[in-house]
This record gives C-alpha cells, sequence and structure tokens, in this order.
C-alpha cells in the first residue's frame, strides 16, 4: 500500500488489520510502528489489511502507474456479509474519499479519533447508514451533507467543538438518538436542546432553506396535436390534495405543512394545467365549502363534492374528506350525478358477500366513496329521447357525452380485500350505468382517483385485464361468497393513460412509502390518449420527501389529453 493512500486513510504510522464482528460487524484496529513520531508515516511490512477469512484487502487495491488506488469493482467484493465498520480509537485525522465506496454500510464507528473535519462528497454518499458516532474528535462543525443521511436512527456528536448544528438535519426525520453533549452549541439555543432530540431536528427542520424547486412538469405526446380536431379533445385532472386530517408528516416544515400555506400550493398546483375536468381526492367539506368552491368558481369552474358516507350520520361533517370534481361551465353541462357508497352497497347486497362475519365486517366498517357525472359537451345536440332507450351519439361531432368517475380506495395495505371489493363494487356500477338497456351504453369513460393500490395488485389487474380468478392472493384467507367462488370481472374496456410510457415511478412519495396510487383510466374502443403530464422526477424528491415546501400533498397530481374516437 502506497504511502500516499495510507496517510490519506489515517495520516499516522499504523498497522491496520480487519477483525469480523458478530452480526456482520467489521472493526478495525491498528498496532503503532516502531517510528516514535506519529506524524511520520511508514509503510506497513507486507502492505495488506486482511479479512478474518484470510482474504487481504489488498484485492481492493489496483496498481496504476506505479501507484495504489481504490477499485471500485473489488470494493464491492468486499461488502459482502457485513454492515457495521468500526473505526474507532485508531487516531484517524482524515478520511479518505475511498471510504464512500463503502455505500452499502449501515453502521459507522468513527469516534475517539483527531478527525478535525468531515468532507461534504463522504456524506452525500453513505446514505444507507442509520448510526453514526462521531464523538470524542475535533469536529468545529458539520458538512450540511450530513443532512442527506435520511436513514439515520442515531447521531452522537458527544465531546467535540460544535457551536452550531446545520438546518440540513431538518431532513433526519427518522433520527431518535442525538447526543451533543460536551459542544460549546449556541444553534439551537439550550432551550430548544434541553427538550431532546425531536424538538432539535423539528427546530432545525423549520430553519431549513427551501432549496431549489422541482423542474417544471411538461405534456409528453402521444398523438400530435396537428392529427386531432381541438373540440374532439378535453383534459382529465386527477389529484389527492392530502386533507388536512392526515397531514402529519414529521419530516415536513411546521410552516409547509400548515393548511394556509397548503391550499393555495394546491390551487395553483389544480389551476396550472388548465383541465376541463379536475377529480380530487381528500377533500374535506369546510375547505370546498369555504376555499375551493369558491376560488374554482372565480376560474369559470363549477363542482360537487362527495364526502364519506360517515357524513350522513355527523351533525357536523365539516372536517369529514371525501371526492370532489370540478368542471368547466363554459364547456361542459351535467346531465346525471350518482354517487357510490361501497358501504351501503355492501349492506344491501349481504348475501352475495357469503357467510364469513370477519370478511363482511372488514367490508363494511370503511365507508370510502366513488362518484359518477355524466357530461356534456356544450357543442353537441341533446340525446336523442326516445324513452328508456335513449341513445347519445358522440359521431360527427354532435352530441360529445363522456361519462367521468373519481374514487378514492381504502388505504390500509392490510386490507388488500377491502381494496379490491371496493374497486369491484365501483366497476359493477359503472357497468350497470353504461349497459345495453342504459341510454348511456357503451358512453366514452374515464375513471380516476387514488386507488391504493400498486401495479402487482388485485385491482390493478382487474381494471387492466377485466377479470380476476377467485384464487387471487388479495383475497386470502377470507370467504366473500360470489367472488371467492366466480372470482370477479367487469365489461368495460379499460386502459391505463400512463401505461404505454410505463406507470409512474412514483405517485405517493412519503417517509415510508414509495409507490404508484393513483390512475387514469378510460375506456380504450371509445377514447384515445394524446398527451399524459410528465411524471415528477425522483431526485426532485429524494431528500425532502412529500409533502414538502414545493409539493403541497404526498401525492403527485396526474392528467392526461384524451380524444374521443371517430368511427
Amino acid at each position: 500500500m502506497s504511502n500516499d493512500l495510507l496517510q490519506s486513510f489515517l495520516n499516522f504510522s499504523l498497522i491496520m488489520y480487519t477483525n469480523f464482528k458478530q452480526n456482520g460487524k467489521v472493526k478495525l484496529w491498528a498496532q503503532k510502528l516502531h517510528s516514535d513520531d506519529a506524524e511520520d508515516l511508514l509503510e506497513p511490512p507486507n502492505g495488506h489489511l486482511f479479512f478474518e477469512n484470510g482474504t487481504s484487502f489488498h484485492d481492493a487495491i489496483i496498481h496504476q502507474n506505479g501507484h495504489h488506488s481504490a477499485s471500485v469493482d473489488t470494493v464491492k467484493k468486499e461488502k459482502e456479509g457485513w454492515f457495521e465498520l468500526d473505526m474507532s480509537g485508531i487516531g484517524i485525522r482524515t478520511l479518505a474519499p475511498e471510504l464512500k465506496h463503502f455505500n452499502h454500510i449501515t453502521a459507522l464507528y468513527l469516534n475517539n479519533n483527531k478527525i478535525a473535519a468531515l468532507a461534504e462528497e463522504l456524506f452525500s454518499e453513505l446514505k444507507a447508514l442509520t448510526i453514526l458516532d462521531l464523538s470524542y474528535n475535533n469536529l468545529t462543525q458539520l458538512p450540511t451533507a450530513v443532512g442527506q443521511l435520511i436513514h439515520l436512527e442515531k447521531l452522537s456528536l458527544h465531546q467535540n467543538r460544535i457551536s452550531e448544528l446545520p438546518t440540513e438535519m431538518g431532513h433526519l426525520f427518522k433520527l431518535k438518538y442525538l447526543d451533543i453533549g460536551g459542544n460549546p452549541l449556541t444553534s439551537p439555543p439550550p432551550s430548544v436542546v434541553q427538550s431532546g432530540t425531536e424538538a432539535i431536528i423539528s427546530y432545525l427542520r423549520d430553519r431549513m432553506p427551501m432549496g431549489v424547486p422541482p423542474p417544471e412538469r411538461r405534456f409528453i405526446q402521444y398523438v400530435e396535436p396537428t392529427a386531432l380536431v381541438e373540440k374532439d379533445r378535453f383534459k382529465v385532472f386527477s389529484y389527492n390534495v392530502l386533507a388536512e386530517g392526515y397531514a402529519t408528516y414529521t419530516y415536513c416544515p411546521s410552516w409547509a405543512l400548515d393548511w394556509t400555506y397548503r391550499k393555495q400550493k394546491i390551487l395553483q398546483e389544480i389551476l396550472t394545467y388548465d383541465a376541463d375536468i379536475i377529480c380530487l381526492q381528500e377533500v374535506e367539506a369546510a375547505p370546498y365549502k369555504d376555499y375551493f368552491l369558491p376560488e374554482m368558481t372565480k376560474a369559470g369552474y363549477a363542482g360537487v363534492l362527495v364526502p364519506k358516507s360517515r357524513a350522513r350520520t355527523m351533525e357536523d361533517w365539516s372536517s369529514v374528506d371525501g371526492c370532489a370534481m370540478f368542471y368547466k361551465k363554459s364547456k361542459l353541462t351535467v346531465l346525471e350525478e350518482h354517487v357510490f357508497e361501497f358501504q351501503s352497497i355492501a349492506m344491501s347486497r349481504h348475501k352475495d358477500f357469503g357467510d364469513d362475519p370477519e370478511a363482511f365486517s372488514r367490508l363494511i366498517t370503511k365507508d370510502n366513496v366513488g362518484m359518477a357525472v355524466i357530461f356534456q359537451f356544450k357543442d353537441g345536440a341533446e340525446p336523442q329521447q326516445n324513452g328508456r332507450n335513449a341513445r347519445w351519439n358522440n359521431n360527427n361531432g354532435k352530441g360529445r357525452y363522456i361519462l367521468v368517475s373519481n374514487t378514492h380506495i381504502h388505504w390500509n395495505p392490510e386490507h388488500k380485500d377491502v381494496k379490491l371489493l371496493q374497486v369491484q363494487m365501483l366497476l359493477e356500477q359503472l357497468a350497470i350505468l353504461t349497459s345495453a338497456k342504459s341510454k348511456w351504453h357503451r358512453i366514452p369513460m374515464v375513471v380516476c382517483g387514488d386507488f391504493n393500490s400498486a401495479v402487482d395488485s388485485g385491482p390493478y389487474e382487474l381494471l387492466s385485464t377485466g377479470r380476476l380468478k377467485s384464487q387471487h392472493l388479495d383475497l386470502q384467507p377470507f370467504n366473500y361468497g360470489m367472488y371467492s367462488t366466480n372470482g370477479m370481472s367487469h365489461p368495460l374496456q379499460l386502459s391505463s393513460a400512463y401505461a404505454p410510457l410505463g406507470e409512474p415511478a412514483f405517485t405517493n412519495y412519503t417517509g415510508d412509502f414509495v409507490g404508484v396510487l393513483d390512475y387514469l383510466w378510460y375506456c380504450h374502443d371509445t377514447l384515445g390518449v394524446s398527451k399524459v403530464l410528465q411524471p415528477v422526477d425522483e431526485d426532485a424528491v429524494r431528500l425532502t420527501r412529500m409533502p414538502n415546501a414545493y409539493m403541497p400533498s404526498d401525492h403527485i397530481s396526474i392528467l392526461s389529453e384524451f380524444f374521443f374516437k371517430r368511427k
């Protein structure tokens, strides 16, 4: 091992060895050489570090132009089987940048050394750390990149010379233990420090800089606009706005989580894309009445709110959330409105769900809702009125009609069966509305909302393929009568608007979940997709999560422009 590399790693005369400890922990220890001057660096006799199994750390060093340097490929080979690195008490003054290659480690012990400074780039790479011990060193400050260690749960800074903690530490929302004793700390002030770890991180979080706003979201074009007739096109927008009652995320600054701040950001997000039909979830009754409806009216929209079923039994249901739909008054007329209370539907059809009391209880105690609105575009004619068999006509520019459904399916990941049954009930109701006996048979349809279901879930399979086997894991181990016997199906020919791209990497990004929950489905036999709103890049939210100073909900909005297929 060259003097330069060893000096950068330890910076005084040591022979280093490695020894595996229990539970995948590697201990680096040192034997001082014959030099009496700790500043004199001597080459160890064999130039090697050893693992307990006899593997030489020299395998992670390659010779180039007479010098040794760390090889990322060989370092990766040495990562296997251990996740903690103990470099305590060996007199380190400077950490080598090569340490960043060990970005798999979850615990790093650097206590009882002589470290005076830490490089920003080092901590921007060691993002898997949950434990970091820097106690008993000579640190006067921390790099701001320590805020990128968002999985950190334990941080010890005891007995250093730190006077101020970087506000970027406010990102450390998982931190449970912070020891900053023995430092001449002035910020945060003593009154905050005495209140403990949570108070310290909260104090820093509320003082963090807002950072860089996320890039503007652009449209991804499927069909060139010149190939379409303008009046055949319309945009549908879907967005879970995060109800005030559910906004409890501790990683978001308190001022950015406050409803007074968030509601303005939400309105801005809603109006930015000039959608014709806007479907929202988690809209509470009071904000709908006092804020959203008046503001949307000013912008030229009319709206309707369907609260969760519990509202019917409450004298004051102002805080009950539900689904809301807004539409451009200049472009659309409402012909029919339909409400789907899944709780009530299940109760009215209790015989269809079998005789498993536990299963039925799981289903009827969830009061999620859906809605459907049938619109006519104002450039069209009225549907032919022929009694029960009246028909609409979207051909030749006459009488454009659209059915738009909005829903918010139950959230709990432990209730996959409930999610699946709620989606099936929604599809059954939509199938009835558009059956062969209905005047709305084969009407173009968009079904959107927060389905609280991933791409590999039963609801996604049911929506996209039109059927689901009775043995599907999402139904197990419960017996839901006819559904557990015959499976599930629907006649609607649905596709996801984002499917041609592949579904987004996420529509929900929180401290403990990242995934796709929101979808825009459409009947592909009568509608096409001309463009979709670009998903959010993960780099924009990886550190801050959602909500944050720029993104007021834990969900992103999704939008598609559809066009009527002419036959």
